[in-house]
């Protein structure tokens, strides 16, 4: 495995999209690239255990937020749950892999935790902002959540996208590649 790739940023604005922009440049040169989320458990969690539908309107942002904070991270006190399963499956896996992208980092821990496991060189973080006066379609609940501003003040992003439109956000990701393979 040649790097992890962490993307954060707040609900719709362009975490998932960047994750496969860089799949797709990655791949268009030969390289072998999975994308995974720290979510991924917690999501067949939601679907198997609590009959959610997979769909992330209200209810399905709620409910995730309900296990994967509320009840996981504090009322279980496992902070470390989401990560430390991707982190295994990583550890597991990364002869098989040349990157590794994480597209859902919402908390601190969800970035050093990595750095610790596979070291600073290995571990790029990325923060994703959609400017010019977007606004996302959560609750004012849900955009208070602390899944969603854990990281608003977090000032060790190796890099921070802030892009208008998908064209700004492609040279950010191209840059970011050509600077992260040198």
């Amino acid at each position: 495995m040649k790097k992890i790739f962490l993307i954060s940023g707040k609900a719709e604005n362009g975490k998932t999209t960047t994750a496969e922009m860089i799949n797709d440049i990655l791949e268009e040169k030969g390289q072998r690239v999975i994308i995974t989320r720290y979510a991924y458990y917690l999501k067949d969690l939601a679907t198997r255990y609590c009959g959610w539908n997979g769909v992330k309107d209200d209810n399905g942002r709620n409910l995730l937020q309900i296990l994967g904070t509320n009840i996981i991270r504090q009322k279980l006190n496992k902070p470390n749950f989401h990560v430390n399963r991707i982190c295994e499956d990583i550890e597991i896996c990364q002869d098989y892999v040349d990157y590794i992208v994480i597209d859902d980092a919402r908390f601190p821990n969800e970035i050093y935790y990595p750095i610790a496991i596979f070291g600073d060189d290995k571990v790029v973080s990325i923060r994703v902002n959609r400017i010019g006066g977007y606004e996302s379609h959560l609750s004012a609940e849900q955009k208070n959540h602390i899944s969603e501003v854990a990281l608003d003040n977090f000032e060790h992003f190796d890099y921070v996208i802030n892009a208008r439109n998908l064209d700004e956000l492609e040279e950010s990701v191209r840059s970011i590649l050509l600077n992260e393979q040198e």
